[in-house]
């Protein structure tokens, strides 16, 4: 765990045990965008993808609605009848 969250790296993570529930709380403390367990490369459509440290960017990741705030620049436009 130390060498992994150590590394400028941090795109994924797969922890491989027979224990499930020991599986799932390693893969909640790894430094990574994404955390697996007993699979590794898989996404589901509409979860964040998104890496950490030098893997990873801006927002909130890939492949989910969040996508659409790294893209997106939000602005208000106020509209009045026209005077007179």
């Amino acid at each position: 765990m130390e060498l992994a969250n150590n590394s400028p790296y941090g795109l994924g993570a797969s922890v491989w045990t027979k224990d499930i529930e020991r599986g799932v709380a390693l893969a909640k403390q790894f430094r990574d965008g994404t955390g697996q367990v007993n699979c590794h490369n898989s996404t589901a459509y509409g979860l964040p993808y998104n890496g950490q440290g030098i893997s990873g960017g801006p927002g909130g990741g890939t492949n989910c609605e969040e996508t659409l705030l790294d893209y997106t620049q939000v602005k208000a436009v106020y509209v009045a009848s026209y005077p007179g």
